[in-house]
């Protein structure tokens, strides 16, 4: 696979998708099967907060296997551990003193991630982790500009990470602020082309843009690809001799 389709691939993913991505590198190794838990969680939860001493105590009553299986069928039964280690009870107190802190543990990577953002005893999804939960984003998405001299007006979230990947390629910044404003330019452009071919540029501004495309600003663009867009056929000539 190309870089570039490598590029296109990651970042065409949604947003939930990215966000459960860097969840799961985010969050230790043992405590990662709690991660639909905690989406669940948020999901249910909504703009609410959670308090972890009930969410940890319906884990224990509906999940309890979730991280470790136990072991023996009779009797008393334990968490898996070294021979050499003292087992721990496989109860509500184990539960408490193995599972709670793995818990906690992955609510904190969750909140330095920014899913989450976390009080003593409760914590909550960001706009970040509502979106990573399922949940619907509320408002239409802003729309770019784009006037006659080739400037680019990109309020936030106007972009998703693949077309906004395109259009940085192909633009200089003017300014970088909440709404940032990009120039397209003919050495952009054909840094751009050496990813993505002229039409995957129109496609994304004609989607993104909120009026009709300028016809200067295609001519112009066009007019830039057409050298490193052109195929050149040679035949093939007889050796001499």
């Amino acid at each position: 696979m190309l870089p570039a389709q490598r590029v296109q691939r990651l970042l065409s993913q949604g947003p939930a998708a990215r966000f459960d991505g860097l969840a799961r590198r985010v969050v230790e190794h043992d405590a990662r099967p709690l991660i639909p838990a905690l989406r669940a969680a948020l999901r249910a939860a909504g703009e609410q907060a959670i308090d972890e001493v009930v969410l940890r105590a319906l884990l224990a009553e509906q999940h309890r296997d979730l991280l470790f299986a136990p072991w023996g069928q009779v009797g008393d039964r334990f968490y898996p551990c070294p021979p050499e280690a003292t087992p721990t009870l496989y109860d509500d107190e184990g539960f408490d003193e193995v599972e709670g802190p793995l818990l906690s543990r992955a609510i904190d990577a969750l909140a330095r991630l920014g899913l989450v953002t976390r009080a003593p005893g409760v914590f909550a999804a960001t706009a970040e982790g509502r979106v990573w939960a399922g949940l619907d984003p509320t408002g239409p998405t802003p729309r770019l500009s784009l006037s006659g001299d080739l400037e680019l007006v990109v309020p936030p979230g106007a972009l998703p990470p693949w077309e906004r990947f395109v259009v940085e390629l192909a633009t200089s910044p003017v300014s970088r602020d909440v709404v940032d404003r990009l120039r397209l330019g003919r050495v952009e452009l054909e840094r751009a082309l050496g990813y993505v071919p002229l039409t995957t540029l129109l496609s994304v501004l004609e989607s993104r843009v909120g009026h009709s495309l300028p016809a200067s600003v295609v001519r112009a663009l066009q007019l830039w690809a057409r050298p490193w867009e052109r195929i050149v056929w040679e035949e093939e000539r007889a050796p001499f001799g």
